[in-house]
């Protein structure tokens, strides 16, 4: 009995950080249940649009927020302001990202951490990416593919059949090129 009130006593001292929104089922953008715009749990649906989201934002078709922290994850589209966690998506698009991003295209304007993809862009970079094509317009970091493209490493790699970097040890160079 005793444990039964203590486990009672501790679910209701945390209910008030439950007071957010714990669950939003979203059927598109505009119509959900309940129709609010900041989720600090779970959003499921078909496709929606937040403005923040602390947990899990996992939408169909495409799943939208301006601030994501967590794992945003939809099958065809994902799209974040500032995303720290991951984001998986066929198409995956960060304005500022900490994290990883694994899809088929993957880009972020400012990002720090991994792209895994077919396709990688990245216009600031401190990063890894892995892919079949991965572009950074500045990069620190390490770039693995078949075609590589930078405009300028500070500090990094690029390993595959072709790369491309302004500033490296040769502006195009087979294998390995680079600077440190």
């Amino acid at each position: 009995m005793k444990k039964l009130l203590l486990t009672a006593l501790i679910c209701a001292a945390a209910l008030p950080a439950f007071a957010a929104t714990p669950i939003k089922l979203s059927l598109w953008d505009g119509i959900a249940v309940p129709n609010v715009r900041i989720v600090n749990g779970l959003e499921l649906g078909l496709g929606g649009s937040n403005d923040s989201v602390t947990g899990l934002q996992f939408d169909l078709v495409w799943a939208k927020s301006q601030n994501i922290t967590g794992w945003q994850l939809s099958f065809i589209f994902a799209d974040a302001g500032k995303m720290t966690g991951l984001q998986t998506a066929l198409v995956n698009k960060a304005g500022a990202a900490k994290g990883v991003q694994l899809g088929a295209v993957n880009y972020a304007a400012d990002r720090s951490g991994v792209q895994l993809g077919a396709v990688n862009w990245s216009d600031n970079s401190a990063v890894f990416q892995w892919g079949f094509v991965n572009y950074a317009k500045r990069m620190s970091g390490l770039q693995l593919g078949v075609v590589n493209y930078t405009e300028h490493i500070d500090k990094g790699l690029q390993i595959g059949l072709a790369n491309f970097a302004k500033n490296g040890w040769f502006p195009v160079m087979i294998l390995v090129n680079g600077r440190f």
